[in-house]
């Protein structure tokens, strides 16, 4: 049936009906389409935009079921049809022709019945308010449609692999996904598309105020979360003229609701759609580099400054950005509308500036759980907006990401490591880690950051230790229940890439990538708080005895940090791999101390031979003379050799290993010697 209906072009009829709908009276039709819908009365259309809707999830998730080369086919189908532009398009004019005065109370269940029952008592408010409330139901469909087009089940799809420029090591690894994900690059890329997601993303937001609010209240509290919300292109951007954002209301499935009232799980559909969406479609101006950056990584590339595009040209693009509702759906995906956020620092400004109600919004994923759980599918959605906004700041320019960095580690990545936010997506936080970005300019009268600039790169680094990252990381260590589960009962499957956040192998991850391979040891032992250091410290040798004194728990491979996207398959005891670990962090102390330690010598050692030349020979001794420094860090490169990248000894340096004289050297030393002695 399927294939029938996309041989037959029913999706380019489908396409060109919805071109002609949304008008006002005496408006021109949007689209292609010379017709007007000025005749159809506004409720038809709504219906026809519902029924268009949900045929569209019909067919892509009968597609996807079937796992057959139908998918491809339907992507061809809608690239020539244009259906999804033209669809969002329709819903974004149908929203903006509807009265003043509705509010979003509709209920949907209702708004059904009387477009069926042809006896209900006729009201121009009602009647309004079941528009949107059906209008509703067609933006839930259309946001359900995305996810199986984007993760089709005859496909194992990684999230990392959907980036405009995904790694050369996903490349390898999932060809057939990447040519999947450049086909639905163009459907994706509209402007109708984007400027939808950016529509209903506020919508959703009104919704959830609207419905956590008291009956009587629910208005105001509508009105106050527009005033309050995220603009369209980020908070520092200027204020645009764009369509009413009317609350999003739609009917929760009851088990996917913690507070009563509050329609958690269709919010979330509709942020994983646009995370979706915005993760294949998004790019920056180029890519920051990293230190040690891992086997398989995309390699840096300078940003340069993009000129007349999203967020900056949101003012010269007022006009366009106030009619984007009705413009015409008829362009290819690939033209870009000035005010829709099509470039990576206004799309980031708009997420992060939304991340408090994102994550509270976030129940269940469509995929994941099926919108009824708390636990596994709010991980997943959380964790899927925090690479995504990873990624997206490691594309742009060097002062716009070190603007923006300390906010990320302060509002998203620190919280949402204690949430386990990060469980599926953790080596962004390791990669984020080692970002090279030069600290901004201090501003007049601003006192300096805790670490100081560091013309080393290593900026992030210390924007994370500002903002609390250890604790947060030492009660997800602390986790007795996560480090008894290795190889689950009755599998025999091979290793798998993803990573339970409740597991010995995400605890082992997490340390290797977080803790051992970015840096942040030695940085923590020379510039954090003591007392952080000690506590994580003690949860980590509190870790080595109780699996010590438990029965072996067994891994099915060893994760690696410095080649992307692999495990080493084999067999492993969580102990074992833990005490490798824990060693490979002292010789990182013990190097570096070692390493400041010959420094000083020699240094002395120069300053005599100079002093003792001058006098003799009256001419300053040649300096270039440097004793022979033996290898440093040879357990932690044997711990992933032969395939992985060997450690970088300068960024380590660079990270804490010559801290200034005084209080943090001191405190270097004996946090090392409580380290070793624990």
């Amino acid at each position: 049936m399927v294939l029938a209906l996309l041989r037959s072009d029913t999706l380019s009829l489908l396409a060109q009906i919805c071109s002609a709908l949304g008008t006002a009276d005496g408006g021109d039709a949007a689209g292609p389409s010379t017709s007007s819908s000025s005749d159809i009365p506004r409720s038809a259309q709504v219906a026809i935009v519902g029924q268009v809707s949900c045929m569209l999830y019909s067919i892509v998730s009968t597609t996807d079921a079937e796992q057959s080369a139908a998918l491809s086919g339907l992507a061809i189908a809608l690239e020539r049809s244009q259906l999804l532009e033209h669809l969002t398009g329709a819903i974004l004019r149908v929203a903006a022709v509807l009265p003043p005065g509705v509010r979003g109370s509709g209920d949907p269940d209702a708004a059904w019945l009387r477009l069926r029952n042809a006896g209900q008592e006729p009201s121009e408010a009602f009647g309004a308010e079941a528009d949107w409330a059906c209008l509703c139901l067609a933006v839930r469909a259309v946001c359900q449609s995305v996810e199986p087009l984007v993760y089709p089940k005859n496909l194992a799809v990684d999230f990392s692999s959907l980036a405009p420029v995904p790694h050369p090591a996903y490349a390898e690894t999932f060809p057939e996904v990447l040519a999947h994900v450049s086909q639905l690059r163009l459907l994706l890329s509209g402007r109708c598309v984007q400027w939808f997601m950016v529509w209903v993303l506020q919508a959703a937001f009104l919704g959830a105020a609207a419905a956590a609010a008291p009956a009587a209240a629910a208005p105001d509290a509508a009105t106050a979360a527009a005033a309050a919300g995220p603009g369209p292109f980020g908070p520092d951007a200027p204020q645009q003229d764009v369509p009413r954002f009317l609350p999003l209301r739609l009917p929760p499935a009851p088990a996917a609701l913690p507070v009563a009232g509050t329609p958690m799980a269709v919010c979330s559909a509709v942020v994983s759609a646009v995370t979706l969406v915005w993760q294949v479609t998004i790019s920056g101006p180029g890519h920051l580099p990293m230190a040690q950056p891992p086997v398989g990584y995309r390699p840096a590339a300078t940003p340069v400054q993009q000129v007349a595009s999203g967020a900056a040209a949101a003012g010269a693009g007022a006009y366009a950005a106030a009619t984007a509702a009705k413009a015409g759906a008829g362009s290819s995906g690939g033209a870009a509308l000035h005010g829709v956020p099509n470039s990576a620092v206004a799309v980031y400004d708009l997420i992060k500036a939304a991340w408090p109600r994102l994550y509270g919004m976030g129940s269940g994923v469509s995929g994941t759980d099926d919108g009824g759980g708390d636990r596994g599918g709010s991980r997943m959605f959380a964790s899927a907006v925090t690479a995504l906004l990873c990624r997206l700041v490691t594309e742009l320019l060097p002062r716009q990401a070190a603007a923006r960095l300390p906010g990320l580690w302060r509002d998203v990545l620190v919280p949402g490591m204690c949430k386990h936010a990060t469980g599926v997506h953790g080596p962004c936080v390791g990669e984020l880690l080692r970002l090279q970005v030069p600290a901004p300019p201090l501003a007049a009268g601003a006192p300096p950051p805790s670490a100081g600039a560091s013309s080393y790169g290593t900026y992030s680094l210390h924007c994370a230790l500002d903002a609390g990252l250890l604790p947060p990381l030492e009660r997800v260590l602390r986790n007795e229940q996560a480090w008894a589960i290795g190889i689950p009962d009755g599998s025999d499957g091979g290793p798998s890439l993803e990573v339970s956040p409740d597991s010995a192998f995400f605890m082992l991850s997490e340390i290797n990538g977080v803790l051992r391979y970015s840096g942040l040891w030695p940085a923590a032992l020379a510039h954090a708080p003591p007392e952080q250091v000690l506590g994580l410290v003690a949860t980590l040798a509190a870790a080595a005895r109780w699996l010590l004194q438990h029965p072996p728990v067994l891994l099915r491979g060893r994760p690696l940090t410095g080649r992307l996207n692999y495990m080493k398959v084999g067999q492993v005891d969580a102990w074992e791999e833990l005490y490798y670990n824990l060693a490979a962090l002292l010789e990182q102390g013990l190097d570096l101390a070692e390493d400041a330690a010959a420094e000083g010598s020699a240094a002395a050692a120069r300053a005599a031979r100079e002093e003792a030349a001058v006098s003799v020979a009256g001419a300053p001794a040649d300096s270039s003379g440097h004793n022979h420094r033996r290898r440093y860090l040879r357990l932690n490169d044997a711990l992933e050799a032969p395939e992985s990248a060997p450690m970088q000894w300068p960024w380590l340096v660079a990270a804490g290993g010559t801290p200034p004289a005084g209080s943090a050297a001191a405190q270097r030393d004996w946090l090392l010697s409580f380290a070793v002695h624990r």
